[in-house]
């Protein structure tokens, strides 16, 4: 038996339908300070806006990437796009404001512009929230058809962060005590290493890169026991120092290092008993 719902029965669901069909499209106010937040293009999305043809495509496309930044889904529809918006985004891209009527053409065309928008989101995202490392950055920055303005201005960034280090390092003499400082740290690193790595003259004789990896390991966890060894007991030695009364500041105690290794015998010791191997030697003859 089906039941016959009432007009007054069927409205909550219609003002359902209606409140979810009203928040996937955009308000028809949008404050200024919005607006300047949300539908400024940047450097990076104008390049991708450009590879389309057509101001409809353009316009649109730039719709949707402001929409997604702001409210985190696509629009179905971009015939209902409120004025403001367009009057903002359309200036942007060299455009006179036009309503977005026969966009898209196609459903294939929506696709491919929605699948551009969420890479480029994703891979700007990545930047923000530093998800990514910075080789698979500038690899993916470098792939461009033609030169990313976001490579560019790291480029550009990178030269400048070198002229200040350059500068700063003819000009301040503390600097250049804090990079010999920062440069002794890593050279007592790896002779600490050198050091422990005697066998085989310290030369990796296994050709897989299994072999090569557990002497690598081997080498790191060896490693690590001698700096824990030697933080353990600094640490000892600087209370007793203390407690008998000598002056231990800590400027002094930074200057110390746990990689030290001239208190470590790497070959081991070893005791022979001369009167007990004489005793064997007259035995046996």
């Amino acid at each position: 038996m089906v039941t016959e719902l009432t007009g007054a029965e069927a409205q909550p669901d219609n003002e359902l339908l209606d409140d979810i069909d009203a928040a996937e499209r955009l308000p028809a106010e949008i404050e200024p300070a919005t607006l300047r937040k949300y539908f400024t293009l940047t450097r990076g999305d104008l390049d991708e806006v450009e590879r389309f043809r057509g101001p409809a495509n353009k316009l649109a496309f730039s719709v949707q990437l402001c929409t997604l930044r702001w409210r985190g889904h696509f629009l179905p529809d971009t015939r209902q796009v409120p004025a403001v918006v367009l009057e903002v985004l359309a200036p942007q891209l060299g455009l006179l404001p036009m309503p977005i009527t026969d966009y898209p053409r196609d459903e294939k065309t929506r696709w491919t512009h929605v699948e551009r928008i969420r890479r480029h989101l994703g891979f700007v995202a990545s930047i923000q929230a530093r998800t990514a490392s910075p080789s698979l950055i500038l690899h993916r920055l470098g792939s461009y058809a033609r030169q990313h303005s976001v490579h560019q201005a790291l480029n550009e960034i990178g030269r400048v962060d070198r002229t200040i280090h350059i500068l700063r390092t003819i000009d301040e003499e503390e600097y250049r005590r804090r990079q010999g400082r920062e440069l002794n740290k890593g050279e007592a690193a790896h002779d600490l290493s050198r050091f422990l790595f005697f066998g085989k003259h310290g030369e990796l004789r296994g050709r897989s890169f299994d072999d090569q990896f557990r002497s690598f390991s081997c080498l790191g966890v060896l490693h690590n026991a001698v700096v824990a060894w030697n933080i353990i007991h600094i640490g000892k030695l600087v209370d007793q120092l203390r407690a008998e009364g000598h002056a231990i500041d800590d400027a002094t105690l930074a200057l110390t290092t746990p990689l030290m290794h001239k208190h470590l015998n790497p070959f081991g010791r070893y005791h022979f008993d001369l009167a007990r191997m004489r005793q064997s030697i007259d035995g046996s003859r």
